[in-house]
């Protein structure tokens, strides 16, 4: 907040960052109950497709499709505006099944999907 504040042209959240794994590094805090997030694996996660359990199912399900709803009406808003802004066409069936695609590549290699397809 002082960052934001008082120094609005540095970035405040990297420095803080900074400042915290420096003050980490030269001092015992973790010795003094201070929890640390321990050993990050290295390198890319290994592309793949997670397993659910069978008993989960019915509680992802509704989750699932709100999420799906969320991001397919976002997306598409944010296709109504730029098409508008530039004069082109949209298809709306073309922009699901680019949401689909994102969706499906993103869980297959374990990251994070994309709010716009955009």
């Amino acid at each position: 907040i002082a960052f934001e504040r008082f120094l609005p042209a540095l970035p405040g959240s990297l420095i803080v960052v900074l400042a915290s794994i420096g003050l980490m590094y030269v001092t015992d805090l973790q010795d003094k109950g201070v929890k640390v997030a321990g050993e990050f694996p290295s390198g890319l996660p290994g592309l793949g497709i997670t397993s659910i359990p069978t008993d989960h199912i019915s509680d992802i399900a509704g989750l699932a499709f709100g999420c799906f709803l969320l991001s397919y009406v976002e997306g598409i808003g944010v296709a109504k505006t730029f098409a508008a802004r530039h004069h082109q066409p949209l298809d709306a069936n073309q922009e699901l099944y680019a949401n689909g695609a994102i969706n499906i590549a993103s869980g297959i290699a374990q990251g994070f999907p994309p709010i716009s397809n955009l």
